[in-house]
């Protein structure tokens, strides 16, 4: 009966993990879909390093402030790139447990 109560327990642990990344999935390639239609404005609110803070809400916006162009598009790259990473990542964790289960 022990052996049984583990199985079961170790069964919904990994659905609950199956679950919420599938809807981790599903929340990313929509951010991802939105992100590659069109032109995406990101806001910094505060930019911290060494000791440094700049809070925009202390004198402007770092485009402004510094003249820095193009952050958006650079933001967006990045955020990308990370998004396909993180979604591989979802993808080879079924992958695995698709072999495992051996489903096909």
């Amino acid at each position: 009966m022990d052996s049984i109560e583990k199985v079961n327990k170790e069964l919904k642990t990994r659905l609950d993990k199956a679950n919420k990344l599938q809807n981790q999935y599903k929340a990313l390639d929509e951010i991802e879909t939105k992100l590659r239609k069109g032109k995406t404005k990101f806001t910094l609110h505060t930019l911290i390093f060494d000791g440094y803070t700049y809070r925009e809400d202390l004198g402007g916006r770092l485009n402004e402030d510094f003249g820095i162009d193009g952050l958006d598009s650079v933001i967006q790259t990045l955020l990308l790139a990370e998004i396909v990473n993180r979604k591989q990542d979802i993808e080879q964790f079924f992958s695995t447990a698709e072999k495992e289960l051996r489903i096909e």
